[in-house]
């Protein structure tokens, strides 16, 4: 797709939820119209604290902007909330006077995960006097936890779930704008060394995280006020990164579990192919740590930026530092039991080697045996039986001489045989005929068929 052919970047609206003291009364997101036929209007409730939760479309899940890149120029379109701020009396960004606080912020909202974004418009709003809440926020979500989906051959699959909040209290009115999900599985880069995945690979969006859950943190009795709405917003999604390390841990223990039972089989040869694929999968668990970690570490970054309301802001850093922190912890366990499966593979190469020693040692003691056994045998009948005469004639002397050195050569031939068989090990030569073919194993067999009938042919 050629760049004039890109969507443009857009604003849906997916939700709309106003409190009516402590009843929450949900909007239809295209109709607006309420869901049950006994609730007040949209219009009805201008005042009440309402929620309005928007999807960015048309964007890349796996952007990932450094502090030195240059952010691109993005024209957003807010059409598809148009109905909904004409319902609630405000504008939306390009349709607003200079200087409306719910214009501006939206016009931010979209990059407020970006660094300087959330300083510049803590300037923009502290400088009018609004009493606002600003703040990227993530949430983590594991896969396994998602009803539906199916089960993931990764140890750990998470999807990061990534929000930017606005909240203006003077208009009662709570804006989230969701970006394209990401996921962190700790698969391996791609072609052009990515690892950042969009979410939608595997999370159809009838199954994306439910932002509606973190109702369950309002105060138990209302009214709740605008605020109250992104502080248990916040809550949620912090406390989902809390349970990423338990995931992670969970996850940990169960490949160490696997990983011990194939090293302690009576098969050592298997236990090390065994423990090199738990070790595999360590280090992918050990890489979606890695991405979770590097996704909370950039949302404290920007979280650490001044800006005026001080609240949302240091309540968020601490729960995220405290996430970060146990996502280190897990991490050095990985380490450690990477470390440990390092040791039992070493201790189950050492076994396999054993093993193969004595197998050859037992195979040189079989091929010494039967050399001796085939070789002297058919000397000593030839030097010792009845026929075996002096000749008496210089013409029959001559015959006696050539086959007293040909028996000789026999000899040392046979000789040579064993010893380069002893040298080679059976489990080469078996290796090397099954390499070659029937053909070679016919004349394998063949050729020991010959020699053991001339053998007998010479008792004769």
């Amino acid at each position: 797709m050629s760049k004039g052919d890109e969507p443009e970047p857009r604003i849906t609206l997916a939700a709309v939820t106003a409190w009516r003291g402590d009843e929450a009364i949900r909007f239809d997101p295209t109709t607006l119209s309420p869901r049950r036929c006994t609730d007040p209007s949209l219009e009805s409730l201008r005042g009440t604290p309402v929620w309005l939760d928007m999807d960015l479309e048309g964007t890349d899940a796996c952007e990932w902007l450094e502090p030195w890149d240059r952010p691109k120029d993005m024209s957003v379109s807010w059409s598809s909330i148009e109905p909904v701020a004409e319902a609630l009396g405000f504008r939306v960004p390009g349709a607003a006077p200079d200087g409306d606080p719910v214009a501006i912020g939206l016009e931010r909202l979209v990059r407020l995960n970006e660094i300087g974004v959330l300083r510049w418009l803590g300037r923009r709003l502290g400088e009018q006097g609004n009493d606002y809440v600003a703040a990227p926020l993530l949430g983590t979500i594991p896969t396994s936890s998602i009803k539906g989906i199916p089960p993931s051959n990764e140890p750990l699959e998470i999807v990061l779930l990534r929000v930017n909040l606005l909240v203006l209290e003077g208009s009662a009115l709570m804006f989230t704008i969701r970006l394209p999900d990401r996921l962190a599985s700790g698969s391996a880069p791609d072609a052009e060394g990515e690892r950042h995945r969009p979410a939608s690979t595997r999370v159809p969006r009838a199954k994306r995280p439910n932002l509606t859950l973190f109702r369950r943190h309002l105060p138990p009795s209302g009214p709740h006020s605008a605020k109250d709405l992104g502080d248990a917003l916040a809550l949620y999604l912090t406390a989902t990164c809390w349970s990423a390390a338990e995931h992670g841990r969970t996850a940990l223990d169960t490949v160490e579990q696997r990983a011990r039972r194939r090293a302690e089989g009576d098969d050592a040869e298997q236990a090390v192919a065994g423990i090199a694929t738990e070790a595999d999968r360590i280090v992918h668990l050990w890489a979606a740590l890695q991405q979770t970690e590097a996704e909370l570490t950039r949302v404290l970054q920007r979280l650490s930026e001044p800006e005026p309301d001080a609240r949302l802001r240091t309540a968020g850093t601490a729960r995220y530092e405290r996430a970060i922190e146990q996502l280190r912890s897990v991490q050095r366990d990985v380490r450690t039991v990477m470390d440990s499966l390092t040791v039992r593979s070493a201790e189950s190469q050492r076994e396999v080697a054993k093993a193969r020693e004595k197998r050859q040692e037992a195979a040189q003691a079989v091929l010494a045996g039967v050399g001796t056994v085939v070789i002297v045998p058919s000397l000593v009948a030839a030097l010792y039986s009845d026929n075996a005469k002096l000749a008496t004639d210089k013409v029959a002397g001559v015959a006696q001489a050539r086959m007293l050195m040909l028996m000789a050569a026999s000899v040392l031939v046979g000789f040579a045989l064993v010893f380069a068989t002893m040298r080679t090990g059976l489990g080469d030569i078996r290796t090397r005929l099954r390499a070659a073919g029937r053909p070679a194993v016919t004349m394998f067999v063949g050729g020991i068929s010959v020699a053991l009938a001339a053998l007998l042919l010479s008792f004769v």
